[in-house]
């Protein structure tokens, strides 16, 4: 899925020489202190009263980083951060106009009935009503079809050989059900 699909554009960035952090909300360690630790920053800011310049300053130190690299930034279920986090990944994509640093979250939508809903909040268009709320260009992917996971298992692995328990070599479709 969405997760998988972010690991690979992290793999392919950090071939082209991208430096890359992948965050994982719903983790332990929030994406304040992980984005601290990304770009080496020791102050903790979080005892500023004003987060605006808690942000300003994390994104000073960020541009600072990012100089003379090329950075990018990846978020997976964006939904799962806590307010103060959904703020800063706000803040910072709004100013990185202009800059080598890329920003990229995804966030999960209902798979049952592809509409998003975040406390009691339906959107209509499978995007929950915080994330809608942030302004940022979105990119629907729909999953794929059985026949499409059968499709990609076969031009992925060529042949797929797979025995059932009474050693009838199992349909490559059985797989891709399975899969799905």
């Amino acid at each position: 899925g969405k997760t998988r699909a972010l690991k690979e554009l992290k793999f392919k960035y950090s071939l082209n020489g991208y430096i890359t952090l992948f965050y994982l909300a719903g983790e332990k360690v929030s994406f304040y202190e992980t984005l601290r630790s990304f770009i080496n920053v020791q102050e903790n800011y979080k005892d500023i009263d004003d987060k605006f310049q808690i942000y300003e300053t994390l994104m000073q130190n960020l541009f600072e980083f990012a100089k003379d690299k090329k950075v990018v930034i990846m978020i997976d279920d964006v939904e799962k951060l806590s307010d103060y986090d959904l703020k800063l990944f706000r803040y910072i994509g709004y100013g990185l106009h202009k800059t080598n640093i890329l920003l990229i979250g995804t966030s999960k939508i209902d798979g049952e009935t592809g509409r998003g809903e975040i406390g009691g909040i339906e959107t209509g268009r499978g995007e929950p009503e915080r994330i809608k709320n942030l302004g940022f260009e979105t990119l629907s992917l729909r999953p794929f079809t059985i026949a499409e996971t059968e499709k990609l298992l076969t031009k992925t692995f060529f042949a797929l050989a797979m025995t059932k328990e009474n050693d009838h070599i199992a349909q490559v479709s059985e797989f891709a059900q399975w899969l799905h």
